[in-house]
């Protein structure tokens, strides 16, 4: 669990057995090729959670954007914020966007036998207080796609 939360960038790897651990999402966020290995004939159902559109989060700041006046405002309490993306945002978009386009890929020539898409709405990487709300999207969606007559049969249903 503990390298699950190695996310690059933001916490350190796990040391165990000579290896170093992070979050297996940081190299491949849906294991499809790898399934289809384990599984040989069996079936392989993928769930893509990233966005159709990638999400624009970022304020337009200006050109003029000096850091020692972001670190002044951020030591001044009473100092209004600035718009300004963190760097676990930084860090998670950047990941993120190639994550995206490399899975995206990856699911397009895929051998899965169902590619479920639930509709969930962008979330943080960190956002952890949607997880009861996100599971719950994702069972209804499963649960109606499993159901229509060409994946029952295919699944035996």
């Amino acid at each position: 669990m503990r390298a699950s939360l190695s996310l690059p960038g933001l916490l350190p790897p796990v040391f165990a057995d000579g290896d170093l651990l992070i979050d297996g999402g940081a190299l491949d966020n849906v294991p499809v090729e790898v399934m289809r290995a384990r599984v040989g004939n069996g079936c392989v159902v993928a769930v893509d959670l990233s966005p159709k559109v990638e999400p624009l989060t970022a304020v337009h700041f200006g050109p003029g954007l000096s850091g020692w006046r972001v670190l002044g405002h951020r030591l001044n309490p009473v100092a209004t914020r600035r718009p300004i993306p963190s760097i676990v945002d930084i860090m998670s978009r950047s990941n993120g966007l190639s994550q995206v386009r490399l899975q995206r890929a990856a699911l397009a020539g895929a051998d899965t036998d169902l590619l479920v898409r639930p509709p969930v709405p962008a979330l943080g990487a960190l956002d952890f207080k949607s997880a009861v709300p996100l599971i719950e999207t994702g069972y209804r969606h499963a649960s109606e796609e499993l159901a229509k007559p060409r994946l029952a049969n295919r699944f035996g249903l």
